[in-house]
């Protein structure tokens, strides 16, 4: 396994170490909270060393030291969260690539009272299975799970796994075949999603700007790709349903919802 201490370039080749690279940054700026439009970078600037190679091997058992009550979270509590919150998912839940479990997109302190004498732990995921957001709430102290609330409709930053998920189908799409004409342009390469540096955000319609497609019921991203000199490529025509698994050109679209009457 390739350490979370080397350089931007490889972090941006795996969104499994993106994660934990992500997940080290916890450590020190106490946790990182998922907006509703907050970028999900699949690349990032270079992360703290950590002894954890991936995502994958973080501890999932209790901590020998957990600390104080509002203390910012340390990996082995991170990884001791991901594993309770995990237990208590619905049993039908499936991450992007539509295998069991759900995808993780953060893990934050679930209290902001200073006096809290408990350790809650709000763990969200976004399950395929049922296309919406998991949000389970642990205590560390005890290890036990307070509660589980699931929500349609909502639709956070994507994490790093479905970010790149979302830039492979984009590339390899017939609807996209001008970005890799642009990208080979650009550094004389056939483009790949392994050598892209991806910036990827939740797209849903609103009661502002409703649209003619499924995004907000589905789960949509759209994407900001560089080649990896950081030219930015043309892709504000194009957004990603995750559910489907399909590329939705924008101003296409937009004339048949128009020619349509919508």
């Amino acid at each position: 396994m390739r350490s979370i201490s080397h350089a931007a370039s490889t972090l941006a080749r795996s969104p499994r170490l993106l994660m934990a690279a992500g997940l080290a940054a916890i450590l020190l700026a106490v946790a990182v909270a998922m907006g509703m439009w907050t970028p999900t970078p699949v690349a990032a600037e270079d992360a703290a060393s950590a002894e954890i190679d991936t995502v994958d091997a973080l501890p999932a058992t209790e901590p020998d030291d957990l600390r104080a009550p509002r203390d910012p979270l340390s990996i082995e509590e991170i990884g001791y969260a991901e594993a309770l919150a995990t237990d208590a998912l619905p049993s039908g839940a499936e991450t992007v690539d539509g295998g069991p479990g759900a995808e993780l997109l953060s893990v934050d302190l679930a209290s902001t009272d200073p006096e809290t004498t408990t350790r809650p732990v709000e763990v969200t995921f976004y399950d395929y299975g049922a296309g919406g957001v998991v949000a389970v709430t642990v205590e560390l102290y005890s290890g036990k799970v307070r509660g589980v609330v699931e929500a349609e409709g909502m639709q956070p930053a994507p994490s790093p796994s479905e970010t790149f998920a979302a830039t492979e189908i984009l590339i390899a799409s017939p609807e996209a075949q001008k970005l890799g004409t642009e990208y080979t342009a650009m550094t004389g390469h056939l483009i790949t999603a392994e050598d892209l540096i991806v910036t990827g955000g939740s797209y849903y319609d609103t009661v502002e700007s409703p649209r003619d497609d499924d995004c907000g019921e589905h789960r949509c991203v759209e994407l900001q790709l560089q080649e990896p000199s950081g030219k930015y490529l043309s892709t504000t025509d194009y957004v990603v349903d995750l559910t489907t698994g399909e590329v939705i050109v924008l101003a296409t679209r937009d004339l048949q919802s128009s020619l349509g009457g919508n």
